[in-house]
């Protein structure tokens, strides 16, 4: 049997309110070789029965008896698939019609081409016609390099090679399944993003509770811990909930913070200009964005955040826009006034 271009792998898990919309998206795509393969994972709602309410030859159902959570219900997805390409999509966000036409040219360009995702489209259910554009990295070398710090993929707009994923596919962890996936396949091929929002990633209002945040943070860790042995480098406890800060802003911003995480940053640079793990000049450029945005979190220390970032040499690697420059003067000298300070006269942000 010749195999199809692409399998679209949709899990749901009662899922009947939105999963219309994501199938009718797909069938909607101005790429015409594809199947989806829909996973229920044991739902009790009416979501089977939205499937089987198509006749289309090219959705498919494969069903779980019970739950067995998101990890497994893609790995179904993918093993039950035929398609040269795997796209994911969660049953409740929406694909952009030419989503899979861009990224199967994508790959097909540049062969060597394994993990592909997009920027996005952010909404709200409530209000569906406000959106809010998310734009991440697009390179290899970048994505790479930032990969250590937090992952910059959306799940439901990756494609991949399915001959290049890894044998075990999703681990079966808790949470960060995203994260730990695309760093696995980091290692069979190149990854990417492609400049333009190719799906439209639904925000529901539910927070995580303060016992799945701390789930998450232990998945993360090891996620992280893995990647800084293979970087070479054994960090300590203290070290390791640095490192985890960088990426994810979990402590409560204070000058000490700041030095240590200064430290860890300049220890991951000169580390990476002695191993090469990292194009140079991007891990430069990467490690400069992250002490940006640890300074900013720390604009409660008033304009000594301001004062410290220019000062730090990690300063000199990327240079922020004028718009983020002054977005981060205003938080600092918010936080100065509050505090009973005069408005003193500050460096002008041309001269720094």
């Amino acid at each position: 049997m010749t195999p199809l271009s692409v399998s679209v792998v949709i899990p749901v898990y009662n899922g009947e309110r939105f999963l219309q919309d994501s199938i009718n998206s797909v069938l909607g795509q101005t790429f015409t070789d594809f199947e989806i393969v829909i996973v229920d994972d044991g739902s009790t709602d009416g979501s089977t029965d939205i499937v089987r309410s198509y006749s289309d030859a090219r959705l498919r159902m494969v069903s779980h008896a019970q739950n067995r959570g998101l990890a497994e219900a893609r790995n179904t997805g993918i093993r039950s698939s035929r398609g040269i390409y795997v796209a994911l999509l969660d049953s409740d966000d929406i694909a952009e019609p030419t989503r899979l036409a861009d990224q199967v040219e994508a790959m097909e360009q540049d062969l060597g081409l394994a993990y592909l995702g997009t920027w996005a489209l952010m909404f709200n259910s409530e209000v569906p016609t406000a959106t809010k554009l998310w734009k991440t990295e697009t390179t290899d070398n970048a994505l790479r390099a930032i990969l250590m710090f937090r992952n910059r993929f959306n799940a439901s707009s990756v494609m991949f090679r399915r001959t290049a994923a890894p044998p075990e596919l999703f681990a079966n962890i808790p949470m960060a399944e995203d994260y730990r996936f695309a760093v696995a396949m980091s290692k069979f091929g190149k990854i990417g993003n492609l400049p333009k929002p190719l799906v439209r990633y639904r925000q529901h209002a539910t927070s995580l509770t303060v016992s799945k945040q701390t789930l998450m943070t232990e998945c993360v860790e090891k996620i992280l811990l893995q990647q800084l042995g293979d970087f070479g480098i054994r960090p300590s406890e203290r070290e390791l909930k640095i490192h985890q800060h960088i990426g994810r802003l979990l402590l409560q911003g204070s000058a000490t913070l700041l030095d240590e995480c200064e430290n860890w940053l300049y220890k991951l640079s000169n580390h990476n200009d002695v191993v090469q793990r990292f194009d140079s000049h991007v891990f430069r450029e990467v490690v400069s964005k992250e002490w940006f945005e640890l300074c900013k979190h720390g604009s409660p220390a008033g304009l000594a955040a301001w004062r410290r970032y220019w000062h730090s040499n990690l300063s000199k690697a990327w240079i922020p826009s004028m718009r983020q420059r002054l977005r981060f003067l205003a938080k600092c000298l918010l936080k100065h006034r509050r505090e009973g300070g005069d408005l003193p006269k500050v460096q002008s942000i041309q001269e720094s």
